[in-house]
């Protein structure tokens, strides 16, 4: 039997010694603690936690850092974060890259499930949807990112992204949609605004927030694209090249998606 420390168990697990201390407290990790306080995990229950717990356990980026790890996973800068903050990114999306596949879905849909300040569902008539597509004003993510994903999944419900409350008014005005909790084809989200939606002269959202939105779909074809697509993109791996841009204020940023 082999025995390891929290330290050890946090660079294993990639996370941090606080966390591990947590996941021991709140006995989701199985460990002893002995009279001076130290914490000893047998190696064997944390590689059983490590393959089929963890991804469950990975916390999420907040929304600038989760935004930025969308934008260096294209190559851009993610200029609204300090140089010590980026460099710690890398680090996550360097030991990200490592993570298995299987644990892709569960992982990423952690990480990033702060991206949107607003998500609503709606309907929108088939008249309607090749003009809202073509919409400088929105960002196209999901089954919707053809460039990104293929055809394959046309005919499941799509989503658009929009840089304000504001716009999202005016695209539901302008298409007549239709709030539908129960049979919705397009999903409205909403960021802050403070950062660009996806890579300048692109229709699409940046690659991994088309992949968690995906990764939200109930068909597992859209499911499997996600992965292939969080799949490709790290194995690019251009966080360690990305250039580095001023980032737009939130007027730039609108007149970006117009």
């Amino acid at each position: 039997m082999s025995i390891v420390g929290v330290a050890e168990a946090a660079r294993r697990l990639n996370i941090s010694p606080v966390r591990v201390r947590q996941l021991i407290r709140s006995a989701t990790l199985t460990a002893e603690q002995l009279e001076n306080g130290v914490y000893l995990i047998d190696s064997s229950d944390l590689d059983r936690f490590a393959s089929q717990e963890r991804a469950a356990h990975v916390r999420g980026f907040s929304p600038a850092v989760a935004w930025a790890a969308a934008a260096l996973c294209d190559g851009d800068g993610a200029a609204w974060l300090s140089s010590s903050e980026r460099s710690r990114l890398r680090a996550r999306l360097d030991a990200a890259r490592q993570e298995p596949r299987r644990d892709a879905a569960s992982a990423w849909r952690s990480r990033l499930r702060r991206l949107a300040t607003h998500t609503d569902p709606y309907r929108v008539h088939d008249d309607n949807l090749n003009e809202l597509r073509d919409d400088h004003r929105l960002r196209l993510s999901s089954v919707y990112a053809t460039t990104l994903v293929g055809d394959g999944l046309a005919g499941g419900s799509g989503c658009v992204w929009v840089t304000s409350g504001n716009v999202a008014s005016e695209v539901i005005r302008d298409y007549a949609l239709l709030r539908s909790d129960t049979r919705p084809n397009l999903t409205v989200k909403v960021s802050d605004g403070q950062w660009p939606l996806g890579p300048i002269g692109s229709r699409s959202t940046y690659r991994l927030v088309t992949a968690a939105d995906l990764l939200n779909e109930a068909d597992t074809r859209a499911v499997q694209a996600a992965i292939d697509l969080i799949h490709a993109t790290l194995t690019e791996n251009l966080w360690r090249s990305s250039r580095r841009h001023s980032q737009p204020d939130r007027q730039s940023a609108h007149a970006t998606c117009r």
